[in-house]
């Protein structure tokens, strides 16, 4: 008796972990195989195609066991003897042609996948291509034998029965899982698969795919397929693989991780959990598709990726942006609720596309000092617009730079500067990021005798803050209710990400990023008093320097907080020296007007 020409028991384990998903796809195999018999039989010539019956797959399901027959090619046994022996080989597409784009099975692979759930397999066949031919039978055990032999019985018809005996306890050849399993696999197949139970038969191919039907099955398949109802839906096609589908976009945001396409192959399902068949910018958008000419791989459970699904995921890209604008022309209402659940997926679209961008641009708000406002909107409110890196940096400045007529835009959201710093080089918008010498030139200098009055308190600051690399400086500017303002300079947001890089760092990679980055001088740096505040105005009187140098540490320490920007060990001492000083005010019993301020030693072991 031959052998196959491979370790049968090593190949069946390699395709039961490695391959394949389960044991269910050997359902898919035997269809996939039907479905390249018939097509064969069909390009043998008009003549022998107009003489062919109707196209169809029966499957026998009896729980102990199960049959597949289609009226497809057949094999004679020469075929036989070379395509079910030699696993991979290129006989059957040399000789039937099933290399060709008609054809997706290899049907000695797919055979093979026969032994994930049963130990012997039965091929009973009569080849089309001649009238003549006897009906041969096949059989190959899961030890790695086969023979092949007269069938008995002569089929009256050509094509192909594969038979399978159920292992003792298996269920995949019960009816109801065998209906179940054609579903899943096979619905949408245009050839009729009638699957044949000990009580009643059911055709469970032929479904229409969800595009060919109305609006109200369209949204239904979503619900039942996708688990949520959609916003919108909109078709898709790619002829370059001859793809047609349809997308949804769901009526709430989703996260970039739900991105799963259910993916056909002439009407077979290759996955439904498809991941790379859209561009990583959409997680807002899912497909079902069905194409002719993508590759699967081996295990038919994906697809290959190649130069043509990287076309399918362009054009796929490209209507998305379509459906995008689209909706944001004819359907305004349902465009602010897309907006509303998917403006992060939309805005890393727009950081990258200049027509995305437009369509961002003009219709999604942006956080400004002015309220909420779209960038268009933003740019006509006043004479200035500036941006800020930083959310911290926009809450900070926000107030004072509307009181000095600047709109101000926080760019501090995802993606937004980047769109908005786009926007800059596409269309050469006066926007600009927010420099603070900008912003100081807008507030009102002091008059002369102010600034002589201040001048003692201003030289104590500088000194209190010479650390930071700042100058402090005093004007008058609204609001009135803000004592003092920290100014950063332009790159400060930078400037935050790399110390903060140097700090995590560690050994020697800390040594070399502080000599890489060392800090220089930044004169751009303003911690500047406000003397349109009253607690400011009383501190310039102030000739008490102990007195005014709290006041200045408090005052400091306020800055930073109300505007989140970071605090160092000295600050946060100068904030805890703050809370112990206001504690000690609040005591009228036991503190007198000479007692204050409290020795600087006392209360260190308070439970501040």
């Amino acid at each position: 008796m031959p052998n196959f020409q491979v370790d049968l028991q090593g190949v069946v384990e390699l395709l039961s972990h490695n391959l394949y998903s389960g044991p269910r796809v050997f359902i898919r195999e035997l269809i996939q195989n039907a479905l390249d018999a018939i097509t064969a039989r069909q390009n043998l010539g008009e003549e022998a195609r107009s003489a062919a019956p109707a196209p169809e797959i029966i499957i026998q399901a009896r729980g102990n066991s199960l049959s597949i027959s289609d009226n497809g090619i057949g094999l004679t046994e020469t075929e036989a003897q070379s395509l079910l022996a030699t696993i991979g080989a290129s006989s059957k597409r040399d000789e039937l042609g099933l290399g060709r784009s008609d054809f997706l099975g290899q049907f000695g692979i797919g055979l093979l996948a026969c032994f994930l759930v049963s130990d012997q397999i039965k091929v009973t066949s009569r080849s089309a291509r001649d009238p003549q031919a006897q009906t041969i039978l096949w059989q190959g055990n899961a030890d790695g034998t086969f023979q092949i032999s007269t069938a008995t019985e002569a089929r009256a018809e050509a094509g192909t029965t594969v038979e399978l005996e159920s292992r003792p306890g298996g269920h995949w050849f019960d009816f109801a899982q065998v209906i179940q399993l054609v579903k899943h696999y096979a619905k949408y197949l245009a050839v009729p698969i009638t699957v044949v139970g000990p009580e009643h038969q059911e055709m469970v191919s032929q479904q229409p795919f969800p595009w060919h039907e109305g609006q109200v099955r369209r949204e239904n398949w979503c619900r039942e397929n996708f688990g949520y109802s959609p916003l919108d839906t909109f078709e898709i096609s790619v002829p370059a693989a001859g793809l047609e589908g349809l997308a949804y976009v769901p009526e709430s945001r989703v996260s970039p991780n739900a991105q799963a396409h259910q993916i056909y192959l002439r009407g077979m399902l290759v996955n439904e959990e498809q991941r790379n068949l859209l561009p990583t910018w959409a997680p807002f958008v899912r497909v079902i598709a069905d194409a002719q000419y993508l590759r699967p791989l081996a295990s038919r459970e994906g697809l290959f990726e190649d130069e043509l699904l990287e076309t399918v995921r362009t054009q796929i890209g490209e209507q998305v942006r379509d459906w995008l604008k689209k909706l944001g022309q004819f359907a305004p209402q349902k465009f602010a609720t897309f907006l509303k659940e998917h403006a992060i997926a939309l805005k890393a679209v727009a950081a990258e596309d200049a027509s995305m961008r437009e369509l961002v641009v003009n219709n999604l708000p942006l956080e400004t000092s002015e309220g909420m406002l779209t960038l268009t909107e933003a740019m006509a409110t006043q004479e200035t617009v500036c941006y800020t890196r930083t959310v911290e940096e926009y809450r900070s400045l926000n107030e004072v730079a509307r009181a000095q007529n600047i709109c101000l835009i926080n760019g501090g959201y995802a993606y937004e500067e980047a769109i908005i710093t786009a926007w800059i080089q596409d269309t050469g918008a006066d926007l600009s990021l927010l420099d603070p010498v900008k912003l100081l030139g807008r507030m009102e200098p002091v008059t002369a005798s102010e600034e002589a009055q201040a001048t003692d308190l201003i030289f104590l600051a500088q000194e209190l803050l010479n650390d930071r690399e700042l100058q402090v400086v005093i004007r008058r500017f609204e609001p009135a209710t803000v004592p003092c303002l920290f100014l950063p300079d332009a790159n400060y947001a930078a400037q935050v990400v790399d110390r903060r890089g140097r700090q995590a760092a560690q050994g020697a990679w800390a040594q070399a990023l502080g000599a890489l980055n060392a800090p220089s001088e930044n004169h751009n740096q303003r911690f500047v008093l406000n003397r349109n505040h009253s607690i400011v105005t009383r501190l310039c009187a102030l000739e008490d320097l102990n007195r005014a140098e709290i006041l200045l540490k408090a005052l400091w320490v306020q800055c930073l907080l109300s505007g989140h920007h970071p605090m160092n060990a000295q600050d946060r001492t100068w904030a805890s020296e703050t809370y112990r000083h206001l504690l000690a005010m609040t005591l009228p019993e036991d503190a007198s007007g000479s007692d204050w301020p409290p020795n600087e030693n006392e209360g260190e072991n308070d439970a501040l």
